[in-house]
């Protein structure tokens, strides 16, 4: 799947949404978002914030390598010296199989809320 993606955010999210077997709604019910602000970011028509972009990663329950470069072609790298971004990218290669749920309450822990 990796190497299908392209630098279209678009293009990105149509295949990793077949490829999960997802509709927009679907991810928009589990991230709990409205699927028309999931859409509009993925279009580019409204800037995503980097825990939007995190949370679409979660609700896929995307692997490492798939969120990051999903992360990139949105336009939301994570930085390394942030420490929020630091506890997102722990959950992304630590949490990415649970629950959106669990997942949040992980962050929380540390006072990080996506």
């Amino acid at each position: 799947i990796r190497r299908k993606m392209t630098d279209d955010p678009e293009q990105c999210m149509d295949l990793l949404l077949e490829w999960r077997n997802m509709k927009y709604t679907d991810l928009g019910d589990k991230i709990d978002r409205d699927p028309k602000t999931i859409s509009r970011t993925v279009k580019g028509t409204t800037a995503p914030k980097v825990e939007t972009a995190v949370l679409i990663c979660f609700g896929m329950n995307l692997p490492p390598v798939i969120s990051e470069k999903l992360l990139e072609v949105l336009g939301c790298k994570l930085k390394p010296m942030d420490p929020n971004h630091q506890w997102m990218s722990e959950a992304l290669h630590t949490k990415y199989p649970e629950s959106v749920d669990a997942v949040r309450e992980f962050l929380n822990q540390f006072g990080v809320e996506i």
